[in-house]
């Protein structure tokens, strides 16, 4: 499908857009009013297919694969403009179009070593190309293609213990390649595909009226693309290449019945979430070098190394629940440079739900809830982005917030046929 959405420009300066200046007698005007018009025509096709295969108690297996394409063309028309006599009618001062083909075959197989050990192996082979052409918003040429190929293998074990309770381990690797947009915003720098190592151990039980789980993991990766805290001119979360960084931590879940009419769910997430050697490169608008910040390991932007959720669910009645909802999210930073003055402090929420429900034969439910959101009216913020530059010999960092809602109320139907 195709649309756009438009935008007022005040005073926005010709040269952005590729048009030369107005000179009238001794008079240059480098600048107008404008209102211009991004566009987005799409096509997105493919197929799928798979294999299912039982042979007996010990293996089973499903093998597939699939090929998709995806078609974009980007562009901008200036659709008003204020001193308009050098900007052509339909005027474009950008144009690109991209095609991204991604085809892959996958194996999944689980085998049953024993009565209680069960080994899976899950198989991938991925092949992406890019090819894009034409210039971006920004006037900055992205014509360039791309190839990749990958190879995505997941192993691992599952013993199965006495009392409804496992044990796992498994080991995998995962390559995904920069999307289009990392393209552009890295112009005429090509992103490189990042690529993960992760191991991961657990424990899962589930008793009558006790569910727990505990997965520990540790991923490591290279050249993982991750949030530089900067967005571009629409406002989309810019990212970059890191060299060596990884996330190592443990998730936690339970979900206790306390009684016929009251359940307790609880999740945790502690997380270690680093990048090593990592180099801030600081733009200098005096005309001279870029400076240059070099940390030895720093956080990773926007990854809290803590949160914490909770539920405490009530039937009074019969088809009522009645939940109050908790979340604890810790600080995290808005760049890569643990910089206590670039950073959104934690918060913690609450939102009370109420969930009444019909059943019926023609149709099957009819949900009503109400939703109290942030029913403390608690004042956070959840994102943001930040910026540092050298002017007038100067290192400016500007930080920008996100606040979120106070108190609100939602109120929905839901049918189910």
């Amino acid at each position: 499908g195709s649309g756009y959405y438009e935008e007022y420009k005040e005073a926005d300066k010709f040269a952005n857009y590729g048009v030369p200046n107005i000179i009238n007698g001794t008079e240059t005007i480098k600048k107008t009013d404008l209102i211009r018009r991004k566009w987005l025509d799409n096509d997105f096709y493919g197929t799928t297919f798979s294999l299912v295969y039982q042979g007996n108690n010990k293996l089973s297996a499903n093998i597939g694969g699939g090929f998709n394409q995806y078609d974009g063309r980007h562009f901008g028309e200036i659709i008003w403009a204020k001193y308009a006599q050098n900007i052509p009618f339909g005027y474009r001062w950008y144009n690109n179009d991209a095609t991204k083909k991604d085809f892959n075959l996958y194996g999944k197989f689980n085998y049953a070593l024993s009565e209680n050990l069960n080994a899976f192996a899950d198989l991938q082979i991925r092949t992406v190309n890019y090819n894009m052409i034409g210039i971006a918003s920004k006037r900055q040429d992205i014509t360039q293609k791309a190839d990749y190929s990958f190879f995505n293998p997941k192993l691992g074990l599952t013993y199965q213990l006495a009392d409804n309770s496992s044990i796992y381990a498994s080991y995998s690797v995962g390559n995904k390649e920069p999307s289009r947009q990392d393209f552009v915003d890295n112009a005429p720098k090509a992103p490189l595909a990042e690529s993960l190592n992760d191991i991961e151990i657990g424990y899962k039980t589930l008793k009558s009226n006790v569910a727990f789980s505990v997965n520990g993991y540790l991923m490591s990766y290279k050249n993982q693309l991750v949030l530089t805290g900067k967005v571009n001119d629409v406002g989309e979360a810019i990212r970059t290449n890191v060299a060596d960084s990884y996330r190592m931590g443990v998730e936690v879940e339970a979900g206790v019945k306390v009684a016929k009419t009251l359940k307790i769910n609880a999740n945790i997430t502690l997380s270690n979430n680093k990048i090593k050697n990592f180099a801030e490169i600081v733009p200098n608008y005096d005309g001279g070098a870029d400076a240059v910040n070099q940390f030895a390991e720093t956080n990773i932007a926007f990854s809290p190394s803590t949160i914490i959720g909770s539920q405490i669910l009530y039937n009074p009645l019969k088809n009522l629940e009645v939940g109050f909802l908790s979340k604890f999210v810790g600080k995290q930073y808005l760049d890569n440079t643990t910089n206590e003055n670039r950073k959104l402090n934690s918060y913690f929420t609450n939102d009370l739900r109420a969930i009444y429900t019909i059943r019926g034969k023609t149709l099957k439910e009819i949900n009503f809830s109400f939703l109290v959101n942030n029913i403390f009216n608690t004042l956070y913020e959840s994102n943001g982005y930040s910026y540092s530059y050298i002017s007038e010999k100067q290192t400016v960092t500007e930080n920008y917030y996100y606040p979120q809602a106070g108190t609100n109320v939602l109120l929905g139907v839901n049918l189910k046929f």
